[in-house]
């Protein structure tokens, strides 16, 4: 395991990931909002090469633990772009699904401080293999037509069912 840190100004760092967390919001997905989608791949794509890309090579792991500090820790890191839309953006449809995330290439993992990190990779323990899986119930929209359930969306009231999350769980 190595440990590598970045050097960025906290301004350019701070104004990116509020740009980033801006396109997040659930308004921006539901209005399909062309603006938004070019901006969130964009974003993306600039943390990735500030923050990701510079220690990215250097690991030859699958497993990417980040130790992130302050606002960094708003960051998803698993949705950062691993390659610039720029050049698709023109000519293709709004696809969040399809994109480049970091998470499709790599394990995304979080840590609080590097410090309890370390310590918890000298003491491993062997695993208890029980888990722990909830999926939310969308109960509130099952007896909805589906015109109101799309007008509710709009106005970020409600969060339309996962395909295939009970399964998972289950």
């Amino acid at each position: 395991q190595a440990f590598h840190t970045v050097d960025i100004s906290k301004q350019q760092v701070n104004d990116l990931i509020q740009t980033l967390r801006d396109n997040l919001r659930v308004k921006a997905f539901v209005n399909f909002d062309r603006n938004s989608y070019k901006q969130f791949t964009t974003t993306g794509y600039k943390l990735f090469k500030k923050l990701v890309e510079p220690v990215y090579n250097k690991t030859k792991e699958r497993d990417i633990i980040f130790v992130p500090d302050g606002r960094m820790g708003y960051i998803p890191f698993e949705l950062l772009l691993t390659e610039s839309m720029e050049d698709r953006l023109r000519n293709s449809k709004m696809d969040y699904k399809n994109l480049p995330y970091l998470l499709k290439e790599r394990s995304v993992s979080y840590s609080y401080s590097s410090t309890l990190l370390f310590s918890d990779i000298k003491e491993k323990k062997p695993a208890q293999k029980k888990v722990l899986a909830m999926a939310p119930s969308y109960d509130n929209i099952s007896n909805k037509p589906i015109d109101s359930i799309f007008t509710y969306r709009q106005g970020g009231e409600i969060l339309l069912p996962i395909p295939g999350v009970g399964k998972e769980v289950k």
